[in-house]
Protein backbone atom coordinates (compact mmCIF):
# COMPACT_ATOMS: atom_id res chain seq x y z
CA UNK A 1 0.00 0.00 0.00
CA UNK A 2 0.97 3.75 -0.08
CA UNK A 3 2.23 4.52 3.06
CA UNK A 4 4.13 1.05 3.59
CA UNK A 5 7.63 1.59 3.64
CA UNK A 6 9.46 -0.76 0.74
CA UNK A 7 12.97 -1.94 1.10
CA UNK A 8 14.60 -3.58 -1.41
CA UNK A 9 18.18 -4.09 -1.10
CA UNK A 10 18.48 -3.78 2.88
CA UNK A 11 16.10 -5.97 5.28
CA UNK A 12 13.97 -4.46 8.04
CA UNK A 13 16.28 -5.42 10.97
CA UNK A 14 19.18 -3.49 9.12
CA UNK A 15 17.31 -0.72 8.60
CA UNK A 16 15.90 -0.29 12.17
CA UNK A 17 20.11 -0.05 13.36
CA UNK A 18 20.60 2.37 10.89
CA UNK A 19 18.34 4.27 12.73
CA UNK A 20 19.29 3.59 16.26
CA UNK A 21 22.93 4.56 15.53
CA UNK A 22 22.48 7.39 13.91
CA UNK A 23 20.27 8.33 16.88
CA UNK A 24 23.49 8.05 19.63
CA UNK A 25 25.34 9.97 17.06
CA UNK A 26 22.51 12.63 16.96
CA UNK A 27 22.35 12.56 21.25
CA UNK A 28 26.15 12.80 20.91
CA UNK A 29 26.54 16.10 19.02
CA UNK A 30 23.30 18.04 19.33
CA UNK A 31 20.47 16.94 22.03
CA UNK A 32 18.08 18.54 20.06
CA UNK A 33 17.90 19.51 16.71
CA UNK A 34 14.24 19.93 15.85
CA UNK A 35 12.72 17.00 14.15
CA UNK A 36 16.10 14.94 14.40
CA UNK A 37 15.97 15.09 18.09
CA UNK A 38 16.57 11.91 19.79
CA UNK A 39 12.73 11.86 21.14
CA UNK A 40 11.58 12.36 17.17
CA UNK A 41 13.54 9.31 16.06
CA UNK A 42 12.74 7.17 18.74
CA UNK A 43 9.37 7.95 17.44
CA UNK A 44 10.37 7.59 14.30
CA UNK A 45 11.82 4.19 14.82
CA UNK A 46 8.72 2.44 16.78
CA UNK A 47 6.71 3.99 14.31
CA UNK A 48 8.97 1.46 11.36
CA UNK A 49 8.34 -1.46 13.86
CA UNK A 50 4.58 -1.46 13.86
CA UNK A 51 4.84 -0.90 9.99
CA UNK A 52 7.06 -3.74 9.65
CA UNK A 53 5.01 -5.96 12.01
CA UNK A 54 2.11 -4.91 9.77
CA UNK A 55 3.91 -5.57 6.45
CA UNK A 56 4.54 -9.45 8.03
CA UNK A 57 1.09 -9.81 8.48
CA UNK A 58 0.09 -9.11 5.20
CA UNK A 59 2.56 -11.61 4.05
CA UNK A 60 0.88 -14.14 6.14
CA UNK A 61 -2.44 -13.22 4.40
CA UNK A 62 -1.66 -12.84 0.57
CA UNK A 63 -3.74 -13.32 -2.02
CA UNK A 64 -4.14 -16.90 -3.17
CA UNK A 65 -6.57 -18.67 -5.53
CA UNK A 66 -8.93 -19.98 -2.84
CA UNK A 67 -9.28 -16.04 -1.30
CA UNK A 68 -11.91 -13.68 -2.47
CA UNK A 69 -11.67 -10.10 -1.92
CA UNK A 70 -14.77 -10.52 0.72
CA UNK A 71 -12.73 -12.76 2.75
CA UNK A 72 -9.83 -10.01 2.81
CA UNK A 73 -9.21 -6.96 5.84
CA UNK A 74 -6.42 -4.65 4.95
CA UNK A 75 -4.70 -3.21 8.34
CA UNK A 76 -3.46 0.44 8.41
CA UNK A 77 -0.86 1.74 10.65
CA UNK A 78 -1.47 5.80 10.76
CA UNK A 79 0.01 8.50 12.81
CA UNK A 80 -2.61 11.20 14.02
CA UNK A 81 -3.14 14.25 15.47
CA UNK A 82 -4.68 14.88 18.88
CA UNK A 83 -7.26 18.10 19.84
CA UNK A 84 -10.01 18.49 21.46
CA UNK A 85 -13.12 18.16 19.87
CA UNK A 86 -14.51 21.27 19.33
CA UNK A 87 -11.45 22.64 17.48
CA UNK A 88 -12.15 19.68 14.77
CA UNK A 89 -14.30 21.67 12.92
CA UNK A 90 -12.21 24.32 12.75
CA UNK A 91 -9.08 22.74 11.09
CA UNK A 92 -11.15 20.16 8.80
CA UNK A 93 -12.83 23.98 7.52
CA UNK A 94 -9.56 25.59 7.46
CA UNK A 95 -7.93 22.60 5.58
CA UNK A 96 -4.59 22.94 7.03
CA UNK A 97 -4.27 19.30 7.33
CA UNK A 98 -5.32 18.61 3.91
CA UNK A 99 -2.23 17.98 2.35
CA UNK A 100 -1.41 15.67 5.21
CA UNK A 101 -4.57 13.50 4.98
CA UNK A 102 -4.01 9.92 4.30
CA UNK A 103 -3.72 9.13 0.64
CA UNK A 104 -4.33 5.43 1.46
CA UNK A 105 -7.66 6.48 1.74
CA UNK A 106 -8.49 7.51 -1.70
CA UNK A 107 -9.48 4.74 -3.72
CA UNK A 108 -11.62 3.32 -1.19
CA UNK A 109 -15.25 3.93 -1.32
CA UNK A 110 -17.28 4.89 0.96
CA UNK A 111 -14.48 7.37 1.75
CA UNK A 112 -13.18 6.08 5.63
CA UNK A 113 -13.34 8.42 8.29
CA UNK A 114 -10.27 10.50 8.59
CA UNK A 115 -11.97 12.29 12.42
CA UNK A 116 -11.75 9.44 15.04
CA UNK A 117 -11.70 9.06 18.87
CA UNK A 118 -8.39 9.34 20.57
CA UNK A 119 -7.31 6.24 22.23
CA UNK A 120 -7.20 6.83 26.31
CA UNK A 121 -3.68 7.84 27.29
CA UNK A 122 -1.55 9.80 29.93
CA UNK A 123 -1.32 12.54 27.46
CA UNK A 124 -4.62 12.53 25.87
CA UNK A 125 -8.22 12.75 27.83
CA UNK A 126 -10.63 9.90 26.89
CA UNK A 127 -12.90 12.79 25.13
CA UNK A 128 -9.96 14.05 22.53
CA UNK A 129 -10.38 13.70 19.09
CA UNK A 130 -7.83 12.64 16.15
CA UNK A 131 -7.34 13.38 12.77
CA UNK A 132 -5.78 10.56 10.82
CA UNK A 133 -2.54 12.22 8.79
CA UNK A 134 -0.10 10.05 5.78
CA UNK A 135 3.43 8.72 7.27
CA UNK A 136 5.09 9.40 4.03
CA UNK A 137 3.93 12.83 4.37
CA UNK A 138 4.69 13.65 8.05
CA UNK A 139 7.34 11.43 8.86
CA UNK A 140 9.09 10.69 5.39
CA UNK A 141 10.91 13.77 5.22
CA UNK A 142 11.88 17.09 7.25
CA UNK A 143 10.23 20.44 5.93
CA UNK A 144 12.27 23.04 8.90
CA UNK A 145 15.80 21.59 9.87
CA UNK A 146 15.79 24.06 12.41
CA UNK A 147 16.09 24.13 16.22
CA UNK A 148 12.84 24.40 17.91
CA UNK A 149 10.53 23.17 20.46
CA UNK A 150 7.47 22.58 19.03
CA UNK A 151 6.24 18.66 20.00
CA UNK A 152 4.51 18.37 16.97
CA UNK A 153 7.51 18.86 14.64
CA UNK A 154 9.54 16.90 16.75
CA UNK A 155 6.72 13.99 15.77
CA UNK A 156 6.01 14.99 12.41
CA UNK A 157 8.76 16.70 10.23
CA UNK A 158 7.11 16.65 7.05
CA UNK A 159 4.42 19.64 8.60
CA UNK A 160 6.10 23.11 8.45
CA UNK A 161 6.83 25.01 11.50
CA UNK A 162 4.12 27.68 10.63
CA UNK A 163 1.42 24.72 10.16
CA UNK A 164 2.67 23.14 13.53
CA UNK A 165 2.70 26.46 15.46
CA UNK A 166 -0.63 27.52 14.00
CA UNK A 167 -2.03 24.10 15.28
CA UNK A 168 -0.16 24.10 18.82
CA UNK A 169 -1.11 27.49 19.98
CA UNK A 170 -4.23 28.46 18.44
CA UNK A 171 -6.19 24.67 18.06
CA UNK A 172 -4.31 23.31 21.32
CA UNK A 173 -3.49 20.00 19.08
CA UNK A 174 -0.60 17.64 19.97
CA UNK A 175 0.77 14.60 18.42
CA UNK A 176 -1.43 11.28 19.03
CA UNK A 177 -1.28 7.91 19.19
CA UNK A 178 -1.02 5.56 16.20
CA UNK A 179 -4.14 4.56 14.60
CA UNK A 180 -4.81 0.61 13.17
CA UNK A 181 -7.62 1.35 11.28
CA UNK A 182 -8.97 -1.91 9.13
CA UNK A 183 -10.44 -1.33 5.92
CA UNK A 184 -12.58 -4.61 3.78
CA UNK A 185 -10.78 -5.12 0.47
CA UNK A 186 -13.91 -5.70 -1.56
CA UNK A 187 -14.12 -1.13 -0.82
CA UNK A 188 -11.13 -0.35 -2.91
CA UNK A 189 -11.52 0.22 -6.27
CA UNK A 190 -11.67 -2.77 -9.02
CA UNK A 191 -8.09 -0.64 -10.29
CA UNK A 192 -6.45 -1.13 -7.20
CA UNK A 193 -7.45 -4.63 -7.12
CA UNK A 194 -6.42 -5.46 -10.58
CA UNK A 195 -3.16 -3.48 -9.77
CA UNK A 196 -1.87 -6.25 -6.95
CA UNK A 197 -2.20 -8.97 -9.40
CA UNK A 198 -0.88 -7.71 -12.53
CA UNK A 199 2.97 -6.79 -12.70
CA UNK A 200 4.25 -3.65 -13.67
CA UNK A 201 5.31 -4.53 -17.46
CA UNK A 202 1.25 -5.07 -17.96
CA UNK A 203 -0.12 -1.92 -16.58
CA UNK A 204 -2.50 -0.43 -16.86
CA UNK A 205 -5.02 -2.77 -15.70
CA UNK A 206 -8.11 -3.15 -17.59
CA UNK A 207 -10.45 -0.10 -16.30
CA UNK A 208 -13.50 -0.63 -19.15
CA UNK A 209 -16.24 -3.24 -19.03
CA UNK A 210 -19.97 -3.83 -20.05
CA UNK A 211 -22.27 -5.73 -17.38
CA UNK A 212 -25.13 -7.72 -19.17
CA UNK A 213 -27.39 -9.29 -16.65
CA UNK A 214 -25.44 -11.33 -14.18
CA UNK A 215 -22.34 -11.43 -17.10
CA UNK A 216 -19.42 -8.88 -17.22
CA UNK A 217 -17.71 -8.85 -20.80
CA UNK A 218 -14.27 -7.26 -21.28
CA UNK A 219 -11.77 -6.84 -23.76
CA UNK A 220 -8.19 -7.70 -22.95
CA UNK A 221 -5.50 -6.49 -24.38
CA UNK A 222 -2.24 -8.72 -25.30
CA UNK A 223 -0.89 -7.87 -22.24
CA UNK A 224 -3.17 -9.01 -20.18
CA UNK A 225 -4.07 -12.43 -21.30
CA UNK A 226 -1.24 -13.95 -19.24
CA UNK A 227 -3.56 -12.42 -16.27
CA UNK A 228 -6.89 -13.09 -17.28
CA UNK A 229 -7.91 -15.81 -14.75
CA UNK A 230 -6.45 -13.61 -12.15
CA UNK A 231 -8.72 -10.55 -13.57
CA UNK A 232 -11.35 -12.95 -13.93
CA UNK A 233 -11.44 -13.93 -10.17
CA UNK A 234 -10.72 -10.40 -9.26
CA UNK A 235 -13.86 -9.03 -10.72
CA UNK A 236 -16.17 -11.87 -9.75
CA UNK A 237 -15.53 -11.44 -6.20
CA UNK A 238 -15.45 -7.54 -6.59
CA UNK A 239 -19.27 -8.31 -7.82
CA UNK A 240 -19.88 -11.17 -6.70
CA UNK A 241 -23.62 -10.52 -5.39
CA UNK A 242 -24.88 -9.88 -8.92
CA UNK A 243 -22.16 -11.28 -10.65
CA UNK A 244 -21.88 -15.00 -12.35
CA UNK A 245 -20.14 -14.93 -14.86
CA UNK A 246 -17.06 -13.33 -16.56
CA UNK A 247 -16.34 -13.01 -20.12
CA UNK A 248 -13.32 -12.02 -22.61
CA UNK A 249 -14.21 -11.28 -26.21
CA UNK A 250 -12.33 -13.86 -28.74
CA UNK A 251 -11.63 -12.77 -31.92
CA UNK A 252 -13.37 -9.61 -33.86
CA UNK A 253 -16.81 -8.83 -34.38
CA UNK A 254 -18.37 -10.11 -37.69
CA UNK A 255 -21.47 -11.99 -38.92
CA UNK A 256 -24.99 -11.16 -40.47
CA UNK A 257 -25.71 -9.91 -36.47
CA UNK A 258 -22.12 -8.89 -35.61
CA UNK A 259 -21.54 -11.28 -33.12
CA UNK A 260 -18.42 -12.55 -31.95
CA UNK A 261 -16.38 -15.39 -30.13
CA UNK A 262 -15.52 -15.15 -26.02
CA UNK A 263 -14.14 -17.29 -23.41
CA UNK A 264 -15.32 -17.35 -20.10
CA UNK A 265 -12.62 -16.25 -17.34
CA UNK A 266 -14.23 -17.17 -14.17
CA UNK A 267 -17.58 -18.24 -13.12
CA UNK A 268 -19.48 -18.90 -9.65
CA UNK A 269 -22.47 -20.92 -11.39
CA UNK A 270 -23.29 -24.55 -10.89
CA UNK A 271 -24.26 -24.10 -14.64
CA UNK A 272 -21.36 -25.61 -17.11
CA UNK A 273 -23.13 -23.16 -19.41
CA UNK A 274 -24.16 -19.79 -18.03
CA UNK A 275 -24.14 -17.25 -20.16
CA UNK A 276 -27.69 -16.59 -21.01
CA UNK A 277 -29.13 -13.60 -19.65
CA UNK A 278 -33.28 -11.88 -19.96
CA UNK A 279 -32.68 -8.05 -20.72
CA UNK A 280 -35.34 -5.97 -20.02
CA UNK A 281 -35.34 -2.22 -21.70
Amino acid sequence: LYFIIKIKHISAIAMIKALHIYAMISLFLSPRIGAFSPIALRRRNNFLNDIARVQNTKRKHSSSENETVEDKIILYTLPSICMPPSEISSVIRSKILEPFYPKCFQDVFPRPKIVRDCLPSKNNSNNSKVILLDPDVVIASAVDEVSCDNEIIDNFPGISLDVATLLEKKHLASPGPLMKIEIEKKLLSLESLLTEVIPPEALPPPSGFEEIGHIIHVNLRKQHLPYKFDIGRIMLSKFGKKIRTVVNKVGEVGGPYRTYDFEIIASSSEEKDDYFVNVVE
